[in-house]
């Protein structure tokens, strides 16, 4: 009968370190982000992405994910981009887009070489199944290596292959794959938790940077900006309506329209009048940029859209 209790015992204490977590958390205790590194049509941006906020989805425990995006001199945000979930017995975590609503995993320490993970291609505009090529550790981190190199804009890739890093996430970014936004060129800089940084990319293209476009560390000294222009309605149909800010005018605008890939689909000037539409009906379903040029070539106004 002793020892009965005595194999209960030991089972009970086996499932109880088993079910506790084996996998570092994502999150730190008080405060956790990411700076990502994007190089897009409109120019070179910089999401500074941090975690707020414990919500319940359907039972689940996620938290809020907000951007902070920097292009050129000017700050864009605070905005809502999504929700992440971990579980950290097993290494997964799961983003939920705001963009398209759909939810992805992104993350999954378990995996060894020979199994497959599924990695957002933009060439075909759809999901890969990709082998794992090797895990190692460094410093004790826990690291799985896909056998690819992420699609970049106009070749443009780093020659560095996808990997998972333990308690950070992908090294292009959690919100990678996310069809509402369509981040081109993702590249992870480093992450930070509860102050400290806790992750750095080694890339030399970026010589150790965490802000590629020397970014203001707090957050609190974000400067929003706003635009001149608006469009409308996004998710749009058979047409698209730009106006022009109350007393805001540009005698001559090139409109550029390019969907992910990085292809120019459309080009129209708007060359008189507060306001202009554009007929979009030979345009497939999916996701696009638009961008507003001034006749000098400067950047006015840019914005991703979705046609249904």
């Amino acid at each position: 009968m002793k020892l009965h209790v005595f194999a209960l015992s030991l089972s009970l204490l086996f499932f109880s370190y088993t079910t506790q977590a084996q996998y570092e958390s994502m999150f730190g205790a008080n405060q956790t982000s990411w700076n990502v590194f994007t190089t897009e049509l409109a120019g070179d941006f910089l999401d500074s992405l941090v975690a707020c906020c414990d919500t319940n989805i359907n039972g689940q425990t996620y938290k809020l994910i907000q951007h902070h995006r920097r292009y050129e001199n000017g700050w864009v945000g605070p905005g809502n981009l999504g929700f992440l979930r971990e579980d950290t017995t097993t290494g997964e975590a799961w983003f939920l887009s705001l963009g398209d609503h759909v939810e992805r995993k992104i993350s999954d320490m378990t995996l060894v070489v020979g199994d497959s993970f599924a990695v957002y291609n933009l060439n075909t505009s759809g999901f890969d199944s990709v082998a794992v090529d090797s895990v190692y550790s460094v410093n004790g981190v826990k690291y799985i290596r896909l056998d690819i190199i992420p699609y970049h804009l106009n070749g443009g890739n780093r020659e560095e292959k996808y990997t998972l890093v333990e308690g950070i996430g992908p090294n292009i970014g959690i919100q990678y794959g996310d069809l509402g936004w369509a981040i081109l060129n993702p590249y992870l800089l480093c992450a930070h938790k509860d102050g400290q940084q806790v992750y750095q990319n080694s890339n030399a293209v970026y010589e150790s940077y965490c802000s590629a476009l020397s970014v203001i560390n707090d957050i609190d000294d974000v400067e929003q900006i706003t635009s001149t222009v608006k469009s409308y309605p996004n998710p749009f149909s058979e047409s698209i309506t730009l106006e022009y800010e109350e007393g805001k005018y540009l005698e001559a605008t090139t409109i550029t329209i390019y969907n992910v890939k990085g292809q120019r689909v459309m080009t129209e000037q708007w060359t008189s009048g507060a306001s202009k539409t554009i007929v979009t009906a030979a345009l497939p379903a999916g996701f696009y940029f638009m961008l507003l040029r001034e006749t000098n070539g400067d950047l006015l106004f840019h914005t991703k859209l979705e046609k249904l």
